[in-house]
């Protein structure tokens, strides 16, 4: 059994294909866990339209609790051997489950599997694919800087089972802390296969709110490092300024950054002289 775990608020208006695209799979045992976060649009009047389907479970938050608490309710909930998140405004592929129940099934020892996707537009246009993304021989996800895998990834509940869970305090950072997690209880297998359709959204959590989410995944690296006793400065800090610098490289900054050379150079020229700046 697979479960396909959706953590939702107000996504009403793509949460329709999210569920369209998991009924569509070529693998059928499957359940779908919804827990709804206290959505105020009309997530009610869409999940209504499958009320008649006995594999979807959903449940609601009595208040907006946010993503990590409402990730951790879906594992709760969750009955599969094997288990993905899905967001609400993404899709999978036809073959993604049957690919990921294949390839758990060739090794018993492999925690977490992560796949290739396809990026889209807000309207599911395809923009580009993203790339073969491996973690080098010697490294592990918190340690290389340079790795983001998901989506699409599946995780056995039994390698789950023997770690601590997600931090259901945590307001945001539970992608990061799950891989985190996973990778200390397994190995972690990467499919060059692509099994997911990401939506690109202006007002996107990950957009709107970046550096909200870079200060909780720095916690949840802090937490990780205290976990396998490495010190959380060498970790931490550097998987900060890396996402930072990634985020800082963009068209607008790069142009200021050109503009503001000469600036830059005067007040350069002001301290080695020991000048007032």
């Amino acid at each position: 059994l697979f479960s396909v775990l959706i953590a939702n608020y107000n996504n009403g208006n793509y949460i329709k294909e999210t569920l369209d695209s998991v009924f569509a799979q070529d693998y059928t045992n499957w359940e779908i866990i919804i827990v709804d976060d206290a959505s105020t649009d009309n997530s009610k009047d869409v999940y209504a339209q499958y009320a008649g389907d006995s594999r979807i479970h959903i449940y609601y938050n009595e208040e907006n609790k946010g993503v990590t608490y409402t990730k951790w309710r879906c594992l709760e909930y969750a009955k599969g051997e094997l288990c993905g998140f899905l967001d609400p405004d993404d899709t999978i592929l036809p073959n993604a489950l049957s690919l990921m129940v294949n390839a758990h099934s060739l090794d018993d020892d492999i925690s977490i599997i992560s796949s290739r996707y396809y990026v889209c537009d807000e309207n599911m246009n395809i923009q580009r694919e993203s790339g073969y993304l491996r973690i080098p021989e010697g490294e592990s996800y918190l340690t290389y800087m340079q790795y983001a895998p998901w989506p699409f990834i599946s995780f056995k509940m039994s390698k789950y089972k023997l770690t601590k869970g997600l931090n259901k305090n945590n307001k945001i950072g539970d992608d990061q802390e799950l891989c985190l997690l996973l990778e200390e209880v397994g190995k972690w297998h990467v499919l060059d296969d692509l099994t997911y359709k990401y939506r690109m959204k202006s007002n996107s959590l990950s957009n709107h709110r970046c550096y909200e989410c870079e200060y909780w995944n720095i916690i949840v690296w802090h937490e990780a490092c205290m976990r396998r006793g490495l010190n959380p400065e060498d970790y931490s800090f550097r998987r900060f300024k890396y996402r930072v610098d990634c985020a800082f490289m963009t068209k607008d900054y790069k142009l200021g950054h050109i503009l503001l050379a000469p600036i830059r150079y005067i007040r350069t020229i002001f301290k080695k002289h020991n000048l007032q700046v």
